[in-house]
């Protein structure tokens, strides 16, 4: 069950970003990571929300390279995260993420090997036709987050089971 304190959204709520973390928070607690376990036990609202801000913070600390080979392009490309972004009226970045998947799937062994940090940034080189995606989301990454945090405000319901004194 997910409990969401209402004065933690209330001290967050002009800063969509921390908003949105305070949900993000909630998701993982007791989890260090994405499990199937934890993504059973929520809904398709929070997985998405959740798989946003997974989105968010690996774009925004190292591109979509970074964010498939640190094990994300599963959840992210892998399960209906583009649709439903779609269905919350973010369609730019669905069609971002549903051309992300094409990729994805195509260099999904090589992105996700195991390498050395210099066969890693080697492989900026080679999968540089990522950049542009990158730069796209960068460029709108807070008209996403803003758009995202005033749907889950108008939401709630749907992104926690209880929101508590």
């Amino acid at each position: 069950m997910i409990r969401i304190e209402k004065a933690r959204l209330e001290s967050a709520k002009s800063d969509p970003d921390s908003f949105l973390d305070v949900f993000f928070s909630s998701y993982m607690k007791g989890y260090e990571d994405v499990c199937a376990e934890q993504m059973a036990s929520l809904n398709w609202y929070m997985n998405t929300l959740l798989a946003y801000v997974i989105v968010r913070n690996e774009v925004s600390d190292g591109g979509f390279l970074q964010l498939m080979h640190n094990g994300y392009g599963g959840y992210v490309f892998d399960n209906p995260f583009a649709k439903s972004l779609k269905l919350f009226g973010l369609k730019d970045l669905s069609k971002m993420i549903y051309d992300l998947r094409k990729v994805y799937l195509t260099h999904k062994d090589d992105i996700e090997a195991d390498c050395s940090d210099d066969e890693f940034m080697a492989k900026y080189e080679r999968y540089d036709m990522l950049d542009d995606y990158d730069d796209e989301f960068i460029e709108h990454e807070e008209e996403w987050t803003c758009f995202l945090a005033s749907y889950v405000e108008a939401n709630m319901d749907k992104f926690a089971d209880e929101i508590t004194e």
